[in-house]
């Protein structure tokens, strides 16, 4: 959208000239005044956003705490490039930069929420191999009793397991021991 196409305008056009072209314009395709028409509410939309094109300055970026590293070298928030803030020396064409207090909050909240998933995931899988293990029906997990029975027989099997497993592998070495535990639990899954 050119701005100065909307208010009818040249560029060289003052501030005064402007207003006034925009007060103009306003008052011909103000809603109110042409009730029938329903074009007069978007024309009015687009002279307003015209002229506050030319009258706003546009948004500044803030100064950031944190600059990113320049694209020659290392430097960033140093004075001098190359040199990190503890004083290291960091060879030429590397950079380093450190991550931004709101940059590190957002990748801790993704964390938070990744290490929870896995948290709850395997709570989950803990109870459902404890219950797989007693043989009751999974109708019974409505119970608070049940679960935490299973949760205990779940925690009960995934120890020994992994023990079986250490042993497997201090006797017959990592890959056979890796395959004879996945064979033996194949196994038992199977009968």
């Amino acid at each position: 959208m050119n701005p100065w196409h909307e208010l009818g305008l040249e560029e060289s056009a003052s501030a005064e000239e402007i207003r006034r072209a925009y007060r103009r314009l306003a008052a011909e395709h103000h809603p109110d005044r042409n009730p029938d028409d329903d074009q007069a509410a978007e024309r009015f939309q687009r002279v307003r956003r015209a002229y506050e094109m030319l009258t706003k300055p546009p948004p500044q970026r803030q100064a950031s705490p944190w600059p990113e590293a320049s694209p020659q070298g290392a430097g960033g928030p140093w004075a001098t490039p190359g040199q990190d803030p503890f004083g290291g020396r960091v060879p030429p064409g590397v950079q380093v930069r450190f991550v931004a207090p709101p940059q590190l909050k957002a990748l801790m909240e993704r964390l938070r929420k990744v290490f929870l998933l896995v948290f709850v995931g395997g709570l989950a899988g803990v109870v459902a191999l404890g219950h797989a293990v007693r043989g009751l029906p999974w109708a019974e997990l409505a119970w608070p009793h049940q679960l935490l029975l299973s949760f205990g027989m779940g925690l009960g099997v995934s120890a020994a397991s992994f023990f079986a497993w250490l042993f497997a592998i201090f006797g017959l070495g990592f890959r056979w021991g890796t395959l004879v535990f996945w064979a033996l639990i194949a196994f038992q899954v199977a009968r």
